[in-house]
């Protein structure tokens, strides 16, 4: 199994760059399709069943199956094993950064990382257990959302589904420095400031006005303070609006801001300490309102998730890797972080290394796609029921 995937490097370099050349912005569904096109094509090869499921206002979500994993969908159990990827970037059409290339050290290209470097890795991995015709002796569902870059709300309800199928789940996000893989990873709320007063002309009627931008001010100034970096907890406001002109007391004003944390808990108590803070008016006739418009909870480590590290980190030396730990928390989310959070144990890294995710400096290690492959095809090889 590792000498066919040793043979299918300059094959698997050519997949990458029929996927990154097509561009995927999560914004042109017709693109992201197009992606999921080539890889329905390819997991048919494998004879798997293959399902696509239109989101509205985006590209398909595509869901593929093994024979067993089809067989075993109607048990109650979690009997699934779950791979998960995403087929958008965050590169729109007109984008200077749209080819592919390499130096022979590595390889540059809008995706190459981040992460339809990481599909290939993972489709490698199954043509590898199908060479060995071990694919369909092992119930390995796959998942591909069209919208992980704008936080996959069109997704959440098929992430969690399957989450609740499964008793592991592989994220093929890019790897990390020293071979360590994602076992947590901060959550992200997204939120809604919004703050109302009463306009007034600020020469003739100023003490009749309630300044909407001052009482924001004060707002975000107490939201800020939220941050606390020994507990991973950021708050980051982002945009703020307001006002007409100087010479009218601002009625209106807007902020969107996030706060990103690493647990559950934190998260309670979070959501308990602003409801506090707008309540704290300065500005009389002010109304002060927050609104948490989306939520990616945190990937926690569980015991469950540590196991399957020790598992998978098993097979990292035949493998010509090391994974001799798990990485410090990572502030982004990815799909790891919904699966988790619905039960199903997961680790995330899988991919090749890079660096410069979401630039025109994006690249991926071309040393590091054949290993990613081998581990991932060996510990699905040690599950064949």
């Amino acid at each position: 199994m590792l000498s066919y995937i040793d043979s299918q490097y300059s094959n698997t370099l050519t997949f990458l760059k029929e996927l990154v050349e097509q561009n995927s912005f999560t914004e042109n569904p017709a693109g992201v399709n197009k992606v999921q096109e080539l890889l329905q094509a390819k997991l048919l090869d494998l004879s798997m069943q293959v399902e696509r499921i239109p989101r509205d206002g985006k590209g398909d979500a595509l869901i593929a199956r093994t024979d067993l994993a089809q067989k075993l969908l109607k048990t109650k159990e979690r009997s699934q094993i779950l791979l998960s990827g995403h087929a958008d970037t965050v590169y729109p059409p007109n984008s200077d950064f749209k080819h592919f290339s390499d130096d022979k050290v590595n390889c540059y290209g809008p995706g190459v990382m981040d992460m339809k470097g990481g599909l290939v890795v993972m489709m490698l991995a199954l043509q590898a257990l199908k060479h060995k015709e071990l694919l369909h002796q092992i119930p390995i569902s796959v998942l591909v959302i069209p919208d992980e870059e704008t936080g996959s709300r069109s997704s959440v309800d098929l992430l969690q589904s399957e989450a609740e199928r499964a008793k592991a789940a592989l994220v093929f996000e890019w790897g990390r420095s020293e071979d360590k893989i994602i076992t947590k990873r901060r959550g992200n709320s997204f939120w809604k400031l919004s703050v109302k007063g009463v306009t007034a002309h600020s020469g003739n009627e100023h003490k009749k006005g309630a300044n909407a931008i001052v009482q924001i001010s004060h707002t975000i100034s107490r939201l800020s303070a939220l941050t606390d970096y020994k507990r991973g907890i950021t708050v980051n406001v982002g945009t703020i609006k307001g006002g007409s002109a100087r010479n009218v007391v601002p009625d209106r004003a807007e902020a969107l801001f996030e706060i990103r944390m690493a647990s559950k808990e934190d998260h309670a108590e979070l959501l308990l300490k602003v409801e506090g803070i707008v309540k704290d008016i300065v500005v009389p006739n002010t109304k002060v309102t927050a609104k948490e418009t989306r939520l990616s909870p945190p990937m926690q480590e569980t015991e469950q998730a540590r196991v399957l590290f020790k598992e998978y980190q098993s097979f990292a030396e035949q493998s010509g890797l090391k994974y001799n730990d798990v990485a410090s928390i990572i502030g982004g989310a990815s799909n790891a972080n919904t699966l988790s959070y619905y039960g199903a144990p997961t680790i995330d890294g899988l991919g090749p290394f890079g660096e410069h995710a979401h630039s025109e400096r994006e690249y991926a290690r071309l040393d590091s796609f054949l290993p990613k492959a081998k581990n991932a095809a060996l510990w699905l090889a040690s599950k064949v029921l």
